[in-house]
Order: C-alpha cells, then sequence, then structure tokens
C-alpha cells in the first residue's frame, strides 16, 4: 500500500482518484493529463466544460476551453463515431494498429461505444458513467492512467492490462460492471503500481486474473463480486507483489487460487466482514512469500490446499472466528525447505475431507495451531511429521482415520479425536495439558524413547467404542511397584478411561515387565470391565485416594488374562498415618492462634 500512496503523489489524476474515487465527476473536476506525462503539467475541467462528451453518434467537443496546446488526439477522438473503424494517428505505437489515448474521455449514459480498433493505450482519462457502455472488441487495453465505470455503467474488452509503462487506477462502482473476456492484469509491469478498486454492488469479470504480475497489483473489493472462471494469481513473477483485500464481499476461482507465485513474489489476501472465497483449488507460496488472513469470513475450497508448496516457500494462513473448507487434503508445507503455517483462532473452523500433513517432507517446516475455541477436522489421517508441530490450545482436533506424530505435539484445556490409532514415533515430542481429553477409537501406540519427551500427567485417555479386541496400549513405564514415585518420570497418565463395551490389551514396549501408572481408572461397566483388559505380567496402578476411582474400593482386581493386576498405590501405615494426623493437627492448631493474636 505504501508503494501505491508513494507513486501516487507524483500524479495528480492518481492521488485525485485514490482520495475520491467515482465521485470527482459530479463533485467538480476531472483532470487533464498529457500522455507520459512529458510537460509535468496537469489541468481541471469543470462538469460543463467536458471536451469528449459521448452522445451516442459521435464524441462532440463543447464550447472550447483555456489549456495546453491542444494534443492531436482530442481532434481525432471527436471524429469517431459509435460504429467507426477509424482509428487515431499513432506517434509511437506498441503495435501497428494500436491507438493512443490522453487527456479525459467522457462516455456518459445511456449511450454505447463500440471501439473495433486493435490495441488502446489509455495514458489519460476514460470515464464511463450513468448507465453508458464501452465495449472494445479486438486485443488489449492497456491502461496507463486511469479507466473510471460507475453509476451502472459497464465496460466490456478482450483483455485489460493495468500499469505496463506508468502506474494505473482502475475502479467499478456503484453497481456497474468490467469484463475482461480473457485476461484481467493489474500491475503488468516491473516497478508500476496498478490499484482496482470494485464496490458498492459491482462486478468484475475475467477469465484470467493476474493481480501483481511483473510490478504491484492491488485490489480492493467491497460489497461487490468478482468473478474468476479460469485461473486467478496473486504476486504472479519474480519481484511481483499482489494484494486483494475483501470487505464484504465475494471471490469466485473457476480454478486455480495461487498466491504468490514467483521465486521472490509476494502475494496476499485478505478476507474480513462476512466475505467469501468459492475456489477450485488454494496454493499460498506455491513460491515466494503468501499470506491468507481471513476474519469473520469463509473460504470454501472443492479440491486441495497447499500452504508453502515449493522448496523455500513461506505460507502462512490465519482464521479469525471464520471458516476454511476443503474438499481434499490439506498439506502444510510441502517440499524440503519450505516453511507452512495454519492457524485457527476465535472459534474457527478447519476442515478438510482428505489427509492434513503439517509437514509433508523431512526437511520441510509445519505448524498447525488450533486455539481458543476452535476445530480442525480431518476425515483422513492427521501426519506430524519430523519437523512439524501441532499446538492445541482450547482446541478441538477431529481425525476420521489415525493421528501418526513424528515431530511435536503441545496440548492444554483441549480435546482430540481420533477415529483410529494414536501412533508417537521415536524422536517424537509429546506434552499435554491440564483439562486435556484424547478419545481413541484404536490403539495407542508409544515408541517415545526419552520419557522428558513424554508427559501426560494432566491428560485423561479414553477409548472409545467399539473398537477391536486387537486394540491396545503401549506401556514404557518402569514397574515399581505400589509407590507414588511409579508417577515420576515414568510416562503415567491423568485418567485412563474405557468406554462401555470397549476391551484393551496392555503391551510391553519398554523393559520387561511394566507397568502403567494412571491417578483415576474410569470404566463405564465398572469392575467386571477389568475382565476385558488384558497384558502379560504387566500391571496398572491406580490412586485410591481420588474420588474418582471410590467404586474399586482401595482393592487389588486381577485384569483378563490372569497375569496383570490393578493395584492401588501405597497407603501409609497405621502408625505413620497417625503421626501424619497429629502433625497436621498442630500445624492448625498453631496457624489459627497466630490469626486470633493478629486481630487483638
Amino acid at each position: 500500500m505504501a508503494g501505491s500512496a508513494e507513486s501516487s503523489a507524483e500524479r495528480p489524476h492518481v492521488q485525485q482518484t485514490l482520495s475520491s474515487p467515482g465521485r470527482f465527476y459530479h463533485q467538480g473536476s476531472l483532470p487533464i493529463l498529457n500522455a507520459k506525462r512529458k510537460t509535468g503539467t496537469s489541468q481541471t475541467l469543470r462538469p460543463h466544460d467536458q471536451p469528449h462528451v459521448h452522445t451516442g453518434k459521435s464524441l462532440q467537443r463543447t464550447p472550447p476551453i483555456q489549456k495546453e496546446p491542444s494534443s492531436p488526439f482530442l481532434t481525432t477522438f471527436e471524429k469517431l463515431s459509435e460504429n467507426s473503424n477509424s482509428e487515431p494517428p499513432d506517434a509511437n505505437p506498441r503495435n501497428p494498429g494500436d491507438s493512443i489515448h490522453e487527456g479525459v474521455w467522457v462516455v456518459d449514459g445511456p449511450h454505447r461505444t463500440v471501439w473495433r480498433s486493435e490495441g488502446l493505450i489509455n495514458a489519460g482519462t476514460i470515464l464511463v458513467a450513468n448507465g453508458a457502455t464501452f465495449i472494445k472488441t479486438r486485443d488489449a487495453v492497456e491502461n496507463n492512467g486511469v479507466i473510471l465505470v460507475t453509476n451502472g455503467a459497464s465496460f466490456v474488452d478482450r483483455d485489460i492490462i493495468n500499469a505496463v509503462d506508468d502506474d494505473a487506477v482502475f475502479i467499478v462502482r456503484d453497481a456497474s460492471s468490467a469484463t475482461a473476456n480473457r485476461r484481467f492484469r493489474a500491475g503488468e509491469g516491473a516497478g508500476y503500481t496498478a490499484y482496482v478498486e470494485v464496490s458498492d454492488n459491482s462486478t468484475l469479470t475475467a477469465r484470467n486474473m493476474f493481480i501483481g504480475n511483473f510490478g504491484t497489483g492491488i485490489m480492493v473489493a467491497t460489497n461487490s463480486d468478482i468473478s474468476v472462471s479460469a485461473g486467478l494469481t496473486v504476486g504472479r513473477q519474480n519481484g511481483s507483489l499482489g494484494i486483494i483485500e475483501l470487505n464484504e464481499a465475494n471471490l469466485s476461482v473457476g480454478g486455480n487460487l495461487r498466491i504468490a507465485n514467483g521465486g521472490d513474489a509476494a502475494g496476499v489476501i485478505v478476507l474480513q466482514q462476512q466475505s467469501r472465497i468459492d475456489a477450485n483449488s488454494l496454493t499460498i507460496a506455491q513460491a515466494g512469500s503468501g499470506i491468507l488472513s481471513v476474519v469473520d469470513s469463509v473460504v470454501a475450497v472443492t479440491g486441495n490446499v497447499k500452504v508453502a508448496a515449493g522448496g523455500s516457500a513461506i505460507g502462512t494462513v490465519v482464521l479469525e472466528n471464520s471458516t476454511m473448507q476443503m474438499a481434499g487434503r490439506l498439506d502444510i508445507a510441502q517440499q524440503n525447505g519450505s516453511i507452512g503455517s495454519v492457524t485457527a483462532r476465535s472459534g474457527s473452523t478447519l476442515a478438510a475431507t482428505g489427509n492434513v500433513r503439517v509437514g509433508v517432507r523431512n526437511s520441510s517446516t509445519a505448524t498447525l495451531e488450533i486455539d481458543s475455541g476452535s476445530t480442525a477436522r480431518s476425515g483422513g489421517n492427521v501426519l506430524v511429521n519430523n519437523n512439524g508441530t501441532l499446538t492445541l490450545n482450547q482446541g478441538t482436533l477431529d481425525a476420521v482415520g489415525d493421528l501418526s506424530v513424528e515431530g511435536s505435539m503441545f496440548t492444554t484445556d483441549s480435546t482430540i479425536r481420533i477415529g483410529d490409532d494414536f501412533s508417537l514415533a521415536s524422536g517424537s515430542i509429546l506434552r499435554g495439558g491440564v483439562n486435556d481429553i484424547y478419545e481413541i477409537s484404536g490403539s495407542f501406540n508409544n515408541d517415545i524413547v526419552a520419557v522428558a519427551d513424554f508427559d501426560l500427567s494432566d491428560v485423561t485417555i479414553r477409548f472409545m467404542a467399539p473398537g477391536t479386541p486387537s486394540d491396545s496400549v503401549d506401556v514404557r513405564g518402569v514397574d515399581l511397584g505400589p509407590d507414588a514415585f511409579g508417577y515420576v518420570d515414568n510416562y503415567a497418565i491423568h485418567g485412563l478411561s474405557l468406554a462401555s463395551g470397549r476391551s484393551l490389551q496392555l503391551v510391553d514396549s519398554g523393559s520387561s515387565g511394566g507397568a502403567l501408572y494412571v491417578q483415576t481408572l474410569v470404566l463405564d461397566d465398572g469392575v467386571i470391565q477389568l475382565a476385558d483388559i488384558s497384558g502379560d505380567a504387566l500391571n496398572i496402578y491406580y490412586n485410591p485416594a481420588l474420588p474418582e476411582n471410590a467404586y474399586l474400593g482401595g482393592l487389588t482386581y486381577p485384569l483378563g488374562n490372569g497375569t496383570s493386576n490393578l493395584l492401588p498405590i501405597g497407603i501409609p501405615e497405621p502408625g505413620t498415618l497417625f503421626l501424619m494426623l497429629l502433625g497436621f493437627t498442630c500445624l492448625y492448631q498453631r496457624s489459627s492462634r497466630k490469626q486470633e493474636e493478629s486481630t487483638h
């Protein structure tokens, strides 16, 4: 944005249009430009002095006004009729049939102008207003000046290319429309900036669209619709910058939507105020740096979403109170050297019907963060690669298939629902927090060797029904007997829970004859469900002092296979317990006396 403001300051017609787009025609003045601004001068025309007003038959000149020496193009434009194939002379045409326009050209409704020439290079201001229609049937309009379509007017061309040789402004507002039957480009030339505004129930339609091709393209849409039947790229070539901002606006892309496609290109799309994007596929940073920010809005993709798809690409997605859904998979950091992050916060929903991969290649860096009442859903598996990080803070993760962690996973006050197996690879890190619940419908496979990388001391693991008889939980803890030290650095978990009808096998994946230490054991079918837990000489220890375990009565029970047991952790001997209670009583009395003395 800053680059656009700097360029407009050097160009009076751009500055005026940006400051009051679409309204200067009715509020007092129109700027007159010299092509390329060679003279460095500009003039102001009042509405009653408009030099080129289309009447439906020809471009007629109103009474002459005082101005700089007249351009020969002005006289030529006056002679053009609606159906004329004649073209103004060219001092330096880009192609043999090109025409160069400078000055101000007003097409005032309800008239219809058909321009059948080859290319039109606009170095001035074209105003299409009040229900008028401007149709160009051949080649392209290269806009290096200002084009304003307002008050129910229409602008139709084969190609609309903005900022080829200079900065440009293209505005469609007040229930107007603009159509590029092939391509709409903004920021075509390196070093130049194009500003595009679509507002007030207007539409912009194109087959292909590039916002920031070699230069800088900025598009702002408010309460309007943008439709691209094929592909849209924001930040396409090396060194380009593309920005799209949607405010109560809709963007529909029938093909691929790419944000940052060139080596050092940058692309940004911002949605806010109930905006919406519909696309066939979405790539945030094929190369370069891409950002997608979604606030109070919706992104719907019928295919896959890739964040940081190419090597060295950097892709970022942030959802705030928004929904992002895809009928495919979500890949974060797809290639070696890529860096990708996706954050959903403030009640957002991130949903993929396919797999979610947090880091696809071993040398990619990926982050998926679900916070503040947000939910992430996968219709397939969730994979966290070795350089990937999955973080949940008051969030929810639903995976229909497996959850496999080769990297890092951190959770706090969150819920994870896993439709099949939960697997931790050797070298991975898992740290849970208070009020975490992991619901597992399959097995819990734990290959973490370093106990410091495993902390579920505040987490409850609940095995959901129906499950299968082969479902298991890996036991890596050392059997220290009925001692509270078994909870310290020993792969302990806070709670183990089995849904009604669920069975479970204990599998020794650590030292021979291990044990699982839990604070609470909740069995939906009561004590009888202990027969559905089996293990080869592997014991489970529980805390008899907690109310959740009251139904166990502090007793020892055999497990299903008869070689393993459920045991309470040790209870102090009666004499030791008496001394402990006496000590607590003395401390209480002492504290009470101090409080009484302090009040007197």
